[in-house]
Protein backbone atom coordinates (compact mmCIF):
# COMPACT_ATOMS: atom_id res chain seq x y z
CA UNK A 1 0.00 0.00 0.00
CA UNK A 2 2.68 2.39 0.67
CA UNK A 3 4.30 1.64 -2.92
CA UNK A 4 0.73 2.26 -4.48
CA UNK A 5 0.40 5.81 -2.17
CA UNK A 6 3.96 6.93 -3.45
CA UNK A 7 3.41 6.25 -6.35
CA UNK A 8 0.22 8.52 -6.40
CA UNK A 9 2.03 11.01 -5.13
CA UNK A 10 4.31 11.42 -7.42
CA UNK A 11 2.19 11.45 -10.25
CA UNK A 12 2.58 7.84 -11.69
CA UNK A 13 -0.65 6.99 -11.02
CA UNK A 14 -2.75 9.43 -12.86
CA UNK A 15 -5.52 7.54 -14.29
CA UNK A 16 -8.92 5.81 -12.50
CA UNK A 17 -7.10 2.78 -12.63
CA UNK A 18 -3.99 1.37 -11.03
CA UNK A 19 -0.86 0.25 -12.55
CA UNK A 20 -0.34 -3.40 -11.02
CA UNK A 21 3.14 -3.71 -11.92
CA UNK A 22 4.29 -0.30 -11.78
CA UNK A 23 2.70 -0.71 -7.71
CA UNK A 24 4.83 -4.14 -7.75
CA UNK A 25 8.45 -3.31 -9.18
CA UNK A 26 7.92 -0.21 -6.03
CA UNK A 27 7.26 -3.18 -3.56
CA UNK A 28 10.23 -5.03 -4.70
CA UNK A 29 12.73 -1.79 -4.52
CA UNK A 30 11.42 -1.29 -1.27
CA UNK A 31 11.81 -4.78 0.22
CA UNK A 32 14.45 -5.66 -1.37
CA UNK A 33 17.58 -4.22 0.64
CA UNK A 34 16.24 -6.00 3.65
CA UNK A 35 14.64 -9.11 2.62
CA UNK A 36 15.56 -10.21 -0.84
CA UNK A 37 13.67 -13.59 -0.71
CA UNK A 38 10.28 -11.52 -0.86
CA UNK A 39 11.18 -9.08 -3.13
CA UNK A 40 9.40 -10.60 -6.05
CA UNK A 41 6.21 -11.24 -4.33
CA UNK A 42 4.56 -7.75 -4.53
CA UNK A 43 2.03 -9.87 -5.94
CA UNK A 44 0.75 -11.45 -3.21
CA UNK A 45 -0.07 -8.51 -0.76
CA UNK A 46 -1.65 -7.13 -3.90
CA UNK A 47 -3.94 -9.35 -4.09
CA UNK A 48 -4.81 -9.70 -0.48
CA UNK A 49 -5.42 -6.19 -0.56
CA UNK A 50 -8.48 -6.58 -2.70
CA UNK A 51 -9.53 -8.74 -0.30
CA UNK A 52 -9.16 -6.16 2.44
CA UNK A 53 -11.33 -3.61 0.23
CA UNK A 54 -8.37 -1.39 -0.64
CA UNK A 55 -8.85 -2.35 -4.32
CA UNK A 56 -10.79 -4.38 -6.69
CA UNK A 57 -9.61 -6.51 -10.17
CA UNK A 58 -12.03 -6.46 -12.77
CA UNK A 59 -12.23 -8.53 -16.27
CA UNK A 60 -14.49 -6.91 -18.65
CA UNK A 61 -15.66 -4.79 -15.95
CA UNK A 62 -16.91 -7.49 -13.62
CA UNK A 63 -15.16 -7.67 -10.15
CA UNK A 64 -12.92 -10.59 -9.37
CA UNK A 65 -12.80 -12.30 -5.89
CA UNK A 66 -11.43 -15.41 -4.68
CA UNK A 67 -14.54 -17.34 -6.30
CA UNK A 68 -12.98 -16.21 -9.78
CA UNK A 69 -10.23 -18.44 -8.64
CA UNK A 70 -9.96 -22.01 -9.60
CA UNK A 71 -8.47 -23.07 -5.48
CA UNK A 72 -9.56 -20.04 -4.13
CA UNK A 73 -6.93 -17.80 -5.29
CA UNK A 74 -4.34 -16.83 -7.79
CA UNK A 75 -1.26 -19.34 -6.86
CA UNK A 76 1.42 -17.33 -8.76
CA UNK A 77 2.01 -13.93 -10.16
CA UNK A 78 0.91 -15.14 -13.94
CA UNK A 79 -2.13 -16.09 -13.07
CA UNK A 80 -3.04 -12.88 -11.04
CA UNK A 81 -1.61 -10.84 -14.07
CA UNK A 82 -3.68 -12.62 -16.94
CA UNK A 83 -6.94 -12.96 -14.55
CA UNK A 84 -7.65 -9.41 -14.87
CA UNK A 85 -7.83 -6.28 -17.50
CA UNK A 86 -8.36 -3.42 -14.92
CA UNK A 87 -7.24 -2.67 -11.33
CA UNK A 88 -8.76 0.24 -9.34
CA UNK A 89 -9.27 1.58 -6.19
CA UNK A 90 -12.53 0.85 -4.27
CA UNK A 91 -15.77 3.20 -3.95
CA UNK A 92 -15.29 3.05 -0.39
CA UNK A 93 -11.59 4.85 -0.58
CA UNK A 94 -12.34 6.59 -3.49
CA UNK A 95 -12.40 9.83 -1.66
CA UNK A 96 -9.47 9.24 0.85
CA UNK A 97 -7.63 7.88 -2.16
CA UNK A 98 -7.61 11.05 -4.37
CA UNK A 99 -6.53 13.91 -1.86
CA UNK A 100 -2.82 13.94 -0.87
CA UNK A 101 -3.71 14.67 2.62
CA UNK A 102 -5.48 11.85 3.05
CA UNK A 103 -3.53 9.53 1.03
CA UNK A 104 -1.16 10.58 3.85
CA UNK A 105 -3.47 9.56 6.71
CA UNK A 106 -3.48 6.18 5.38
CA UNK A 107 -0.19 6.20 4.84
CA UNK A 108 0.36 6.97 8.17
CA UNK A 109 -1.29 3.89 9.85
CA UNK A 110 0.86 1.37 7.52
CA UNK A 111 3.75 2.75 9.23
CA UNK A 112 2.56 1.99 12.40
CA UNK A 113 1.63 -1.76 11.37
CA UNK A 114 5.15 -1.77 10.22
CA UNK A 115 5.95 -0.90 13.36
CA UNK A 116 4.16 -3.06 15.32
CA UNK A 117 5.62 -6.71 13.80
CA UNK A 118 9.50 -6.74 15.30
CA UNK A 119 10.08 -8.12 11.44
CA UNK A 120 9.63 -5.54 9.45
CA UNK A 121 10.32 -2.46 12.30
CA UNK A 122 13.53 -1.90 10.22
CA UNK A 123 11.46 -0.47 7.35
CA UNK A 124 9.93 2.44 8.98
CA UNK A 125 12.89 4.91 8.84
CA UNK A 126 13.84 4.24 5.14
CA UNK A 127 10.40 4.41 4.08
CA UNK A 128 9.28 7.19 6.96
CA UNK A 129 10.49 9.69 3.97
CA UNK A 130 10.50 7.97 0.38
CA UNK A 131 12.95 11.26 -0.90
CA UNK A 132 15.25 9.74 1.01
CA UNK A 133 14.57 6.09 0.74
CA UNK A 134 17.82 6.04 -1.09
CA UNK A 135 19.93 7.61 1.64
CA UNK A 136 20.55 6.27 4.60
CA UNK A 137 22.65 9.00 5.34
CA UNK A 138 19.29 11.03 5.75
CA UNK A 139 17.10 8.28 7.61
CA UNK A 140 15.60 9.23 10.92
CA UNK A 141 17.21 8.02 13.51
CA UNK A 142 15.38 5.73 16.39
CA UNK A 143 14.48 8.40 18.46
CA UNK A 144 13.00 10.21 16.05
CA UNK A 145 11.31 7.30 14.17
CA UNK A 146 9.99 7.07 18.03
CA UNK A 147 8.94 10.54 18.21
CA UNK A 148 7.28 10.39 15.01
CA UNK A 149 4.95 6.92 15.55
CA UNK A 150 3.59 8.58 18.91
CA UNK A 151 2.48 11.27 17.64
CA UNK A 152 0.42 9.12 14.71
CA UNK A 153 -0.83 7.02 17.98
CA UNK A 154 -2.31 9.75 19.69
CA UNK A 155 -4.80 9.67 16.47
CA UNK A 156 -7.33 7.48 16.49
CA UNK A 157 -7.54 4.82 14.34
CA UNK A 158 -8.30 5.77 10.60
CA UNK A 159 -10.08 2.21 10.11
CA UNK A 160 -12.45 2.37 13.14
CA UNK A 161 -16.18 2.80 12.94
CA UNK A 162 -17.28 5.61 12.95
CA UNK A 163 -14.28 7.36 11.45
CA UNK A 164 -12.16 9.90 13.66
CA UNK A 165 -13.65 13.67 12.98
CA UNK A 166 -10.60 14.81 11.40
CA UNK A 167 -10.90 11.99 8.79
CA UNK A 168 -14.40 12.92 8.15
CA UNK A 169 -13.70 16.48 7.96
CA UNK A 170 -11.01 15.36 5.36
CA UNK A 171 -13.14 12.78 3.58
CA UNK A 172 -16.05 15.39 3.20
CA UNK A 173 -13.43 18.07 2.39
CA UNK A 174 -11.78 15.82 -0.25
CA UNK A 175 -15.47 14.76 -1.42
CA UNK A 176 -16.54 17.98 -1.97
CA UNK A 177 -13.47 19.15 -4.07
CA UNK A 178 -13.69 16.53 -6.43
CA UNK A 179 -17.26 16.63 -6.82
CA UNK A 180 -16.47 20.39 -7.86
CA UNK A 181 -14.29 19.30 -9.91
CA UNK A 182 -16.03 16.55 -11.56
CA UNK A 183 -16.90 16.60 -14.94
CA UNK A 184 -20.37 15.81 -15.56
CA UNK A 185 -20.18 14.55 -19.14
CA UNK A 186 -18.12 11.39 -17.56
CA UNK A 187 -21.23 10.16 -16.36
CA UNK A 188 -22.66 7.39 -18.45
CA UNK A 189 -24.81 8.85 -21.58
CA UNK A 190 -28.41 9.11 -21.96
CA UNK A 191 -29.72 5.37 -23.43
CA UNK A 192 -30.93 6.01 -27.30
CA UNK A 193 -34.34 5.04 -26.44
CA UNK A 194 -34.65 7.91 -23.18
CA UNK A 195 -36.87 9.23 -21.73
CA UNK A 196 -34.92 12.76 -21.75
CA UNK A 197 -35.13 14.31 -19.15
CA UNK A 198 -34.36 18.47 -18.14
CA UNK A 199 -30.65 18.32 -16.20
CA UNK A 200 -29.77 21.55 -15.16
CA UNK A 201 -29.58 21.47 -11.56
CA UNK A 202 -32.36 22.42 -10.49
CA UNK A 203 -35.18 20.29 -8.60
CA UNK A 204 -37.50 18.99 -9.64
CA UNK A 205 -36.18 17.85 -12.80
CA UNK A 206 -38.63 17.53 -15.85
CA UNK A 207 -39.30 15.67 -18.95
CA UNK A 208 -37.43 17.27 -21.82
CA UNK A 209 -40.74 18.18 -23.96
CA UNK A 210 -40.40 17.79 -27.85
CA UNK A 211 -42.81 18.87 -29.98
CA UNK A 212 -43.15 15.93 -32.40
CA UNK A 213 -43.48 16.22 -35.78
CA UNK A 214 -46.25 14.36 -37.31
CA UNK A 215 -47.16 13.66 -40.93
CA UNK A 216 -50.64 13.41 -42.07
CA UNK A 217 -50.21 9.34 -43.05
CA UNK A 218 -48.55 9.30 -39.44
CA UNK A 219 -51.69 11.28 -37.87
CA UNK A 220 -54.27 8.89 -39.86
CA UNK A 221 -52.83 5.59 -38.37
CA UNK A 222 -53.47 7.30 -35.15
CA UNK A 223 -56.47 8.23 -35.07
CA UNK A 224 -57.23 4.62 -36.36
CA UNK A 225 -55.24 3.46 -33.49
CA UNK A 226 -57.83 4.86 -31.14
CA UNK A 227 -60.60 4.28 -32.86
CA UNK A 228 -59.90 0.34 -32.92
CA UNK A 229 -59.15 0.79 -28.98
CA UNK A 230 -62.85 2.32 -28.06
CA UNK A 231 -63.70 -0.78 -30.62
CA UNK A 232 -62.30 -3.46 -28.73
CA UNK A 233 -63.10 -1.76 -25.40
CA UNK A 234 -66.84 -2.10 -26.50
CA UNK A 235 -66.34 -5.88 -27.19
CA UNK A 236 -64.89 -7.40 -24.29
CA UNK A 237 -67.58 -9.16 -22.13
CA UNK A 238 -68.27 -7.67 -18.64
CA UNK A 239 -68.16 -11.34 -17.85
CA UNK A 240 -64.72 -13.42 -18.72
CA UNK A 241 -61.97 -14.71 -17.30
CA UNK A 242 -59.41 -13.00 -19.16
CA UNK A 243 -62.13 -9.47 -19.31
CA UNK A 244 -60.54 -7.77 -16.59
CA UNK A 245 -57.07 -7.95 -17.40
CA UNK A 246 -57.72 -7.02 -21.04
CA UNK A 247 -60.05 -4.35 -20.22
CA UNK A 248 -57.68 -2.55 -17.84
CA UNK A 249 -55.05 -2.91 -20.70
CA UNK A 250 -57.21 -1.19 -23.33
CA UNK A 251 -58.24 1.24 -20.81
CA UNK A 252 -54.67 2.33 -20.67
CA UNK A 253 -53.86 2.69 -23.62
CA UNK A 254 -57.14 4.56 -24.34
CA UNK A 255 -55.73 6.96 -22.35
CA UNK A 256 -52.03 7.50 -23.55
CA UNK A 257 -53.26 7.55 -26.90
CA UNK A 258 -54.46 11.46 -26.38
CA UNK A 259 -56.60 13.49 -28.73
CA UNK A 260 -53.59 14.53 -31.01
CA UNK A 261 -50.51 12.01 -31.47
CA UNK A 262 -47.97 15.19 -30.72
CA UNK A 263 -48.89 15.66 -27.04
CA UNK A 264 -49.40 11.88 -26.31
CA UNK A 265 -46.13 9.98 -24.34
CA UNK A 266 -44.39 7.54 -26.77
CA UNK A 267 -43.06 5.87 -24.17
CA UNK A 268 -46.09 5.00 -21.93
CA UNK A 269 -47.85 3.97 -25.07
CA UNK A 270 -45.58 1.63 -26.39
CA UNK A 271 -45.95 0.18 -22.40
CA UNK A 272 -49.63 -0.71 -22.48
CA UNK A 273 -49.41 -1.79 -26.57
CA UNK A 274 -46.93 -3.68 -25.17
CA UNK A 275 -48.96 -5.52 -22.37
CA UNK A 276 -52.06 -5.72 -25.22
CA UNK A 277 -49.38 -7.87 -27.57
CA UNK A 278 -48.55 -9.95 -24.82
CA UNK A 279 -51.91 -10.79 -24.10
CA UNK A 280 -52.76 -11.38 -28.13
CA UNK A 281 -50.07 -14.28 -27.65
CA UNK A 282 -51.20 -15.41 -24.76
CA UNK A 283 -54.45 -16.01 -26.41
CA UNK A 284 -53.21 -17.52 -29.62
CA UNK A 285 -51.18 -20.18 -27.46
CA UNK A 286 -54.23 -20.63 -25.57
CA UNK A 287 -56.20 -21.29 -28.67
CA UNK A 288 -53.34 -23.85 -29.36
CA UNK A 289 -53.62 -25.71 -26.55
CA UNK A 290 -55.51 -28.92 -25.59
CA UNK A 291 -56.00 -28.33 -22.22
CA UNK A 292 -59.40 -27.39 -21.24
CA UNK A 293 -58.31 -25.35 -18.07
CA UNK A 294 -56.95 -23.12 -20.56
CA UNK A 295 -59.68 -21.05 -22.02
CA UNK A 296 -59.05 -18.30 -25.45
CA UNK A 297 -60.98 -14.66 -25.58
CA UNK A 298 -63.95 -15.21 -27.45
CA UNK A 299 -63.43 -15.38 -31.07
CA UNK A 300 -64.59 -11.93 -32.49
CA UNK A 301 -62.77 -10.20 -29.22
CA UNK A 302 -59.12 -12.24 -30.11
CA UNK A 303 -59.80 -11.21 -33.81
CA UNK A 304 -60.27 -7.61 -33.00
CA UNK A 305 -57.03 -7.34 -30.14
CA UNK A 306 -54.83 -9.41 -33.22
CA UNK A 307 -56.44 -6.31 -35.70
CA UNK A 308 -55.38 -3.75 -32.98
CA UNK A 309 -51.44 -4.77 -32.17
CA UNK A 310 -51.37 -4.98 -36.04
CA UNK A 311 -52.73 -1.46 -36.35
CA UNK A 312 -50.08 -0.71 -33.31
CA UNK A 313 -47.19 -2.45 -34.94
CA UNK A 314 -48.08 0.05 -38.30
CA UNK A 315 -47.81 3.11 -36.03
CA UNK A 316 -44.28 1.64 -33.91
CA UNK A 317 -43.10 1.70 -37.64
CA UNK A 318 -43.84 5.20 -38.59
CA UNK A 319 -42.53 6.66 -35.59
CA UNK A 320 -38.74 6.68 -34.54
CA UNK A 321 -38.84 6.21 -30.30
CA UNK A 322 -41.84 3.31 -30.70
CA UNK A 323 -39.49 2.02 -33.85
CA UNK A 324 -36.28 2.17 -31.46
CA UNK A 325 -38.47 0.50 -28.54
CA UNK A 326 -38.81 -2.21 -30.40
CA UNK A 327 -36.19 -2.81 -31.53
CA UNK A 328 -34.29 -4.59 -27.63
CA UNK A 329 -33.52 -7.34 -27.05
CA UNK A 330 -31.67 -9.20 -23.95
CA UNK A 331 -28.11 -8.58 -23.70
CA UNK A 332 -25.77 -11.57 -23.21
CA UNK A 333 -25.90 -11.56 -19.79
CA UNK A 334 -28.95 -12.84 -19.53
CA UNK A 335 -32.76 -12.66 -18.67
CA UNK A 336 -32.28 -13.30 -14.97
CA UNK A 337 -29.36 -10.63 -14.54
CA UNK A 338 -31.83 -7.99 -16.36
CA UNK A 339 -34.40 -8.89 -14.17
CA UNK A 340 -32.04 -8.27 -10.95
CA UNK A 341 -30.95 -5.34 -12.30
CA UNK A 342 -34.66 -4.19 -12.79
CA UNK A 343 -35.66 -4.70 -9.39
CA UNK A 344 -32.76 -2.24 -7.97
CA UNK A 345 -34.71 -0.31 -10.58
CA UNK A 346 -38.12 -0.74 -9.37
CA UNK A 347 -36.68 0.50 -5.81
CA UNK A 348 -35.57 3.69 -7.10
CA UNK A 349 -38.53 4.48 -9.50
CA UNK A 350 -40.84 3.78 -6.45
CA UNK A 351 -39.16 6.22 -4.42
CA UNK A 352 -38.97 8.79 -7.20
CA UNK A 353 -42.85 8.64 -6.95
CA UNK A 354 -42.65 9.85 -3.37
CA UNK A 355 -40.40 12.67 -4.04
CA UNK A 356 -42.07 15.23 -6.06
CA UNK A 357 -39.36 17.85 -4.65
CA UNK A 358 -36.78 15.95 -6.43
CA UNK A 359 -38.60 14.92 -10.12
CA UNK A 360 -42.04 15.93 -11.19
CA UNK A 361 -44.86 13.65 -11.30
CA UNK A 362 -45.36 12.97 -14.66
CA UNK A 363 -41.79 12.16 -14.87
CA UNK A 364 -41.83 9.51 -12.62
CA UNK A 365 -45.14 7.78 -13.83
CA UNK A 366 -43.18 7.52 -17.41
CA UNK A 367 -40.43 5.64 -15.40
CA UNK A 368 -43.02 3.98 -13.07
CA UNK A 369 -45.10 2.94 -16.42
CA UNK A 370 -42.69 0.82 -17.79
CA UNK A 371 -41.81 -0.64 -14.49
CA UNK A 372 -45.25 -1.84 -13.72
CA UNK A 373 -45.46 -3.28 -17.14
CA UNK A 374 -42.09 -5.10 -17.08
CA UNK A 375 -42.72 -6.76 -14.11
CA UNK A 376 -46.12 -8.20 -15.17
CA UNK A 377 -43.63 -9.53 -18.17
CA UNK A 378 -41.19 -11.43 -15.57
CA UNK A 379 -43.77 -14.83 -15.70
CA UNK A 380 -43.88 -14.54 -19.74
CA UNK A 381 -41.82 -15.45 -22.50
CA UNK A 382 -40.86 -14.53 -26.18
CA UNK A 383 -39.75 -11.30 -28.12
CA UNK A 384 -42.44 -9.12 -26.74
CA UNK A 385 -41.78 -9.93 -22.74
CA UNK A 386 -38.08 -9.63 -22.95
CA UNK A 387 -38.82 -6.25 -24.94
CA UNK A 388 -40.48 -4.82 -21.37
CA UNK A 389 -37.86 -6.34 -19.46
CA UNK A 390 -34.96 -4.52 -21.40
CA UNK A 391 -36.60 -1.01 -22.45
CA UNK A 392 -37.83 -1.12 -18.43
CA UNK A 393 -34.17 -0.94 -17.31
CA UNK A 394 -32.91 1.18 -19.81
CA UNK A 395 -35.90 3.80 -18.83
CA UNK A 396 -34.72 3.79 -15.02
CA UNK A 397 -31.04 4.16 -15.95
CA UNK A 398 -32.11 7.41 -17.86
CA UNK A 399 -34.19 8.28 -14.80
CA UNK A 400 -31.33 7.58 -12.47
CA UNK A 401 -28.98 9.06 -14.61
CA UNK A 402 -30.65 12.15 -14.48
CA UNK A 403 -31.16 12.50 -11.16
CA UNK A 404 -27.46 12.09 -10.37
CA UNK A 405 -26.37 14.81 -13.01
CA UNK A 406 -28.51 17.14 -11.45
CA UNK A 407 -26.96 16.51 -7.60
CA UNK A 408 -23.82 16.81 -9.23
CA UNK A 409 -24.59 19.88 -11.16
CA UNK A 410 -26.43 21.45 -8.08
CA UNK A 411 -23.55 20.82 -5.73
CA UNK A 412 -21.17 22.81 -8.14
CA UNK A 413 -23.66 25.52 -8.16
CA UNK A 414 -23.45 25.58 -4.27
CA UNK A 415 -19.88 24.91 -3.75
CA UNK A 416 -19.06 27.79 -6.27
CA UNK A 417 -21.66 30.72 -4.97
CA UNK A 418 -21.29 29.72 -0.92
CA UNK A 419 -18.63 31.54 0.82
CA UNK A 420 -16.52 29.47 2.54
CA UNK A 421 -18.06 26.29 1.05
CA UNK A 422 -15.23 23.88 2.08
CA UNK A 423 -15.48 25.19 5.77
CA UNK A 424 -19.14 24.31 6.08
CA UNK A 425 -17.83 20.59 4.43
CA UNK A 426 -15.84 20.19 8.06
CA UNK A 427 -19.03 21.91 9.73
CA UNK A 428 -21.17 19.28 8.65
CA UNK A 429 -23.38 21.65 7.56
CA UNK A 430 -24.73 19.02 4.94
CA UNK A 431 -25.19 16.25 7.28
CA UNK A 432 -27.79 18.15 9.53
CA UNK A 433 -31.16 17.12 7.93
CA UNK A 434 -33.49 20.17 7.49
CA UNK A 435 -30.22 22.51 7.78
CA UNK A 436 -30.71 25.09 5.19
CA UNK A 437 -27.56 23.97 3.27
CA UNK A 438 -29.62 20.60 2.36
CA UNK A 439 -32.43 22.70 1.29
CA UNK A 440 -30.52 24.41 -0.91
CA UNK A 441 -29.64 21.02 -1.93
CA UNK A 442 -32.60 18.38 -2.77
CA UNK A 443 -31.37 15.93 -4.77
CA UNK A 444 -28.44 15.47 -2.28
CA UNK A 445 -30.65 13.43 0.16
CA UNK A 446 -32.43 11.49 -2.40
CA UNK A 447 -29.48 10.10 -3.63
CA UNK A 448 -27.94 8.76 -0.60
CA UNK A 449 -31.19 6.97 -0.10
CA UNK A 450 -31.26 5.33 -3.39
CA UNK A 451 -27.68 4.92 -3.51
CA UNK A 452 -27.99 1.33 -3.38
CA UNK A 453 -29.98 0.63 -6.01
CA UNK A 454 -28.17 3.09 -8.59
CA UNK A 455 -25.27 0.88 -7.79
CA UNK A 456 -27.40 -2.30 -8.64
CA UNK A 457 -28.90 -0.77 -11.76
CA UNK A 458 -25.55 0.26 -13.12
CA UNK A 459 -23.66 -3.19 -11.88
CA UNK A 460 -21.21 -4.87 -14.29
CA UNK A 461 -22.47 -2.11 -16.87
CA UNK A 462 -20.60 0.19 -18.84
CA UNK A 463 -20.11 2.84 -16.28
CA UNK A 464 -20.58 1.63 -13.04
CA UNK A 465 -17.48 2.58 -11.82
CA UNK A 466 -17.93 6.20 -12.37
CA UNK A 467 -21.34 5.94 -10.91
CA UNK A 468 -19.78 4.22 -7.93
CA UNK A 469 -17.56 6.80 -6.91
CA UNK A 470 -19.63 9.77 -7.82
CA UNK A 471 -22.25 8.21 -5.01
CA UNK A 472 -19.31 7.22 -2.64
CA UNK A 473 -18.23 11.25 -2.82
CA UNK A 474 -22.32 11.57 -1.89
CA UNK A 475 -21.93 9.60 0.82
CA UNK A 476 -19.17 11.45 2.65
CA UNK A 477 -20.81 15.00 2.07
CA UNK A 478 -24.68 13.78 3.45
CA UNK A 479 -24.39 10.62 5.17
Amino acid sequence: MIAAVDLADRGSLVSDLLHSDLIVRQFADYVEPFFPERSSSGWQPLWFLSNDGLWTFFRKGKPLDRSSFENGMPRTKKKLFEKFDSHSVSPGYKALWDAPDTRKLLRDQMLLMLASDAETQSLVAPLLDPAHFSSPELWPDDNEVAAYLDALRDQQDLFAMPPPREVAKSLAIAAGDALANFNVESLPPPTAIGPSFETDGIAPIALSVDTLQVGTVQRDVYLILRAKCATLRQAVPAISNSAPQLRHAIDLLSTALQAEPEVANGHIIWSHANTLRRLGDADLRARASASPDILPLPEDVGELLTDLVEQFNVYAQSDPLLRQLDLARVGPAGRAELIARMEAGRQFVAAAQTAPHVIEPGAATVLATATHVAESAIEAAGVNADQAIANSVEMQQNGARALLRSAVLEFKKWFGKTKDARKSLTEGALKQAGAEAVKQLPFLQFINQTAKYLRELWRGQDGSAIIDRVLEWFRHLGS
